[in-house]
């Protein structure tokens, strides 16, 4: 039960629509109405495209604002088409080693700045655990806890926005399924009255007939009875 007008099967912005197509009732769709089903809903999107812009109230993006100096520096020193400068990896380097001899004081300073700096780095470290046992447990509850409630309300508007869709979908399918039934009544009604319409031609034929015959068996008695008064 697919009824489409046009010329070409696909509508215009102006043309008009026709479909008596319920996809909840029928179920004698074949390969060409499916086929002309997705050709009407990408014509519909072609004629219907969302005007709004959604990001219009944000503006244009100031990206200058990500970029800092070191960061310009390094896209200048990419456009000029230099090496990066390597890294300095000597504070990495092991320095407890008994067997180390220094020839001069610089070597001896470096690793002097090597050694404050491992310090350094094991102190900041210290620091951190100790402040991730005062306040971690705390921070990580109330981050879970946040997360939870975050969880919990997306969770919440997504069963209302399936709820709507499926209301939305259930009213489609009543609909579909009321007009159905009432086409399929409308269609028996259709073939009682065809039918009782030949039965009636029928009739009107068999009478007509009967009429016939009895005229013809009238007009011969009439003759026969004025031959027998001569």
């Amino acid at each position: 039960m697919l009824a489409i007008t046009g010329n070409s099967g696909i509508f215009d912005a102006d043309s008009e629509r026709l479909i008596d197509a319920l996809p909840y009732y029928d179920t004698n769709f074949a390969d060409a109405d499916r086929k002309m089903a997705l050709e009407l809903i990408e014509a519909e999107c072609k004629i219907y495209k969302p005007k709004k812009n959604y990001l219009e109230k944000f503006g244009d993006a100031n990206l200058e604002q990500f970029v800092t100096p070191r960061l310009k520096g390094e896209m200048e020193r990419y456009e000029r088409g230099e090496p990066m400068a390597l890294l300095d990896f000597s504070k990495y380097e092991n320095f407890d080693s008994e067997d180390i001899t220094y020839n001069d004081k610089t070597e001896l300073m470096a690793d002097i700045r090597n050694a404050k700096a491992f310090l350094g780095h094991l102190q900041i470290k210290q620091t951190n655990i100790e402040l991730l046992e005062q306040y971690g447990k705390d921070v990580c509850v109330n981050f879970n806890k946040s997360q939870q409630e975050q969880i919990l309300k997306e969770d919440v508007e997504l069963n209302v926005a399936k709820n709507n869709l499926m209301e939305v979908h259930g009213g489609r399918k009543r609909s579909h399924l009321e007009a159905g039934e009432k086409i399929t009544d409308l269609e028996q009604v259709w073939v009682q009255m065809v039918s009782q319409n030949f039965e009636m031609q029928v009739a009107h034929r068999d009478l007509r007939k009967e009429i016939a015959m009895a005229e013809k068996a009238a007009t011969k008695q009439t003759v026969d009875e004025k031959m027998d008064t001569e």
